[in-house]
């Protein structure tokens, strides 16, 4: 549903999977790139930083954190999450061009 645009529907089925299997990183760092893609900030950095503390390795979780403070101006976290994620996977070009974006 989130690859086609249809955000609400993703929400609501991320948010069953998190209820039959909860606490699994996967499942809250793509609801926090869902509500990144609404605009939810908040929101999403409170999946964000859940998927993160099941798995602080999590490369794709912390450069769509990272995505999140560049959008709120949070220049400083932006990078640092940018960077953590490149570290941890040198071929993520989603990362690299985001981080090319932080002011």
């Amino acid at each position: 549903h989130r690859a086609a645009g249809r955000y609400d529907e993703a929400l609501a089925d991320l948010n069953r999977a998190d209820q039959l299997e909860p606490d699994t990183a996967f499942t809250h760092a793509s609801r926090g790139d869902t509500h990144r893609l609404l605009g939810q900030y908040d929101e999403a950095l409170r999946d964000l930083n859940r998927a993160l503390e099941l798995d602080p390795e999590y490369s794709w979780a912390l450069a769509h954190r990272g995505e999140v403070h560049r959008l709120m101006g949070h220049s400083r976290e932006a990078r640092a999450d940018l960077y953590r994620a490149l570290a941890l996977d040198p071929d993520n070009d989603w990362a690299r061009n985001r981080l090319d974006e932080v002011r």
